[in-house]
């Protein structure tokens, strides 16, 4: 699969500006990639607002599927669009339907360079908490979309130091008010 006319990178350090604050009402750059489990055929979209690391999930039924993947992103952050400034994810066959994403949520996606995970700090990161709660052998299946709210909502409740001990859901909010 091919993915064309993709913005690298490069190209979205260009357009934003002030990496570590939030711009009041226009949401910073969102990181993604998938959680997979592969060899079961599961798999879960995360999500992670930059700026206040806030995170959204949604448990994929078709594993690598570029058009649930995109269906999925857009229902996730439709609240949010025109809020969204851009978003930027790794060069997955699963980040295929980029162009929908984009024009779904009336934003830009950039991508990441090949095995460069410290292009998207926030976003391994935030994978890591979640492994605290899936772990890897843990078959992503079986999970209920409930039991995903339920760790998406811990996650985003706890302290940050980040955030002065302030919660990616305090600071979200915030920053759209």
């Amino acid at each position: 699969i091919t993915m064309y006319l993709q913005i690298h990178i490069y190209e979205w350090e260009a357009v934003t500006s002030d990496r570590r604050k939030p711009t009041g009402n226009v949401l910073e750059t969102l990181r993604w990639t998938p959680l997979w489990d592969v060899t079961i055929r599961g798999a879960i979209l995360t999500m992670v607002e930059r700026s206040t690391n806030m995170l959204f999930m949604k448990k994929l039924e078709h594993g690598k599927d570029a058009d649930e993947l995109a269906k999925a992103a857009i229902m996730l952050l439709a609240p949010f669009k025109g809020q969204i400034k851009t978003i930027t994810t790794d060069n997955g066959t699963e980040f295929c339907n980029h162009k929908a994403i984009a024009m779904g949520l009336g934003t830009t996606v950039y991508f990441t360079d090949p095995y460069s995970s410290w292009q998207k700090g926030a976003i391994e990161n935030a994978n890591g908490l979640v492994r605290q709660y899936i772990p890897k052998s843990s078959p992503i299946k079986h999970l209920k979309d409930r039991d995903i709210e339920n760790i998406t909502g811990k996650i985003n409740a706890r302290p940050r130091k980040k955030l002065n001990f302030s919660t990616p859901f305090e600071e979200f909010f915030n920053c759209l008010l």
